[in-house]
């Protein structure tokens, strides 16, 4: 029986420069906004993260037509080691939806600041954070979409000082307020090395030899072969899987 998960977990991108940036520069998180609904609350949050998806090669056409046909699959044990965790999704009119606002509401009307309180509100806002409808309207296909097939797994770094949690949708839209918050956040990278690299997936068989010259830049000899070898391509994987 074919899995429903896959060993690697992949980040795609729409191009050759973006993939070439992250084996340059490691995955730099980036406020990205997020519609979070649950009882009759609404939350438009920009939430700092990197994604990636949970899915066999066989299964990823539908997820490269809309994130692109370039991507990188790292392994679970590095993504394990790194903290990285599935979302949680969440479904409207479910008995979790109705306990999400039973507790929201608690922690609204409580009139008190203590230590419990304030630990139950950061706990609150760490939720937010790795939450995800089961299915919404999606702006970038402008059409609805069930965001539980992509079986995303997210990134969002610690909690520090140096960065805000989230940012309302109106920060997000201001250009260089974003600017800004994003260049905060992309001190916390999210760091691999070689053995870290499952898949390294360009386009078409043109672009080999320009990612072979890219990986020549960063690795050393003893490294360069076996990278090679993890190179594959969009019509590759749509022939042979």
């Amino acid at each position: 029986m074919a899995n429903i998960s896959s060993n690697s977990l992949f980040h795609f991108t729409s191009t050759f420069l973006n993939l070439a940036r992250i084996l340059t520069e490691n995955f730099t998180p980036r406020y990205c906004v997020e519609e979070i609904k649950f009882g009759t609350e609404c939350f438009e949050l920009a939430i700092p993260m990197v994604c990636f998806c949970d899915i066999p090669l066989s299964q990823i056409k539908n997820h490269q037509d809309v994130y692109g046909n370039y991507g990188i699959g790292m392994t679970k044990e590095w993504a394990q080691k790194k903290g990285i965790n599935p979302v949680f999704y969440l479904r409207k009119e479910s008995l979790v939806d109705k306990k999400l606002q039973i507790f929201w509401d608690k922690l609204n009307f409580k009139p008190d600041r203590s230590e419990d309180a304030l630990n139950s509100m950061d706990f609150a806002f760490e939720l937010l954070r790795y939450l995800k409808m089961y299915e919404g309207f999606f702006k970038r296909i402008n059409k609805d979409h069930i965001y539980y097939n992509e079986r995303e797994w997210r990134y969002v770094p610690l909690n520090s000082k140096e960065y805000f949690l989230f940012l309302t949708k109106s920060i997000h839209e201001n250009e260089a307020k974003l600017r800004n918050m994003n260049f905060r956040i992309s001190k916390h990278k999210l760091v691999f090395n070689h053995s870290d690299i499952a898949h390294i997936i360009i386009n078409d068989q043109s672009e080999r030899l320009r990612m072979i010259d890219k990986l020549r830049e960063l690795y050393s000899n003893s490294n360069l072969e076996i990278l090679i070898s993890k190179i594959k391509t969009t019509e590759d994987i749509n022939q042979d899987y």
